[in-house]
């Protein structure tokens, strides 16, 4: 038999003898280390499902803050239509009232221009 053949036969018996014969010592500390093992999975476990609760919690407040934002946007733009109408309001009419007596002015001096020019015909006939 060659020696690598001689290893893997002493290899083998003595897998063996240990299922048969196990060390308690390692046992119990493989024992505990399946139990810590054990606990921080469950731990990291926890950790993940609180953090994926919160990730959906985040993504449920970004959807309601686009929603604002979206609204809010359009508010802004219908409101600066508004301001824009205004102004352009204010452009045309703001000086409605010196129209006005303008306008005022300019029938007063008709009406004396007319009673003038009455009065020349008048004094012509």
């Amino acid at each position: 038999m060659s020696r690598i053949e001689s290893m893997e036969k002493t290899q083998h018996s003595l897998n063996d003898y240990r299922e048969k014969h196990p060390d308690m010592a390692a046992v119990a500390l493989l024992s505990r280390s399946v139990v810590v093992a054990r606990e921080t999975l469950v731990g990291t476990a926890s950790k993940i499902q609180a953090l994926e609760t919160e990730r959906e919690t985040h993504r449920i407040r970004k959807k309601e803050l686009e929603e604002i934002l979206h609204t809010e946007t359009r508010t802004l733009a219908r409101l600066e239509q508004v301001v824009k109408l205004v102004k352009n309001w204010l452009d045309q009419y703001g000086k409605m009232d010196a129209w006005e007596r303008d306008l005022s002015q300019k029938k007063i001096q008709r009406v004396e221009m007319n009673h003038v020019a009455a009065q020349i015909r008048d004094k012509e006939k």
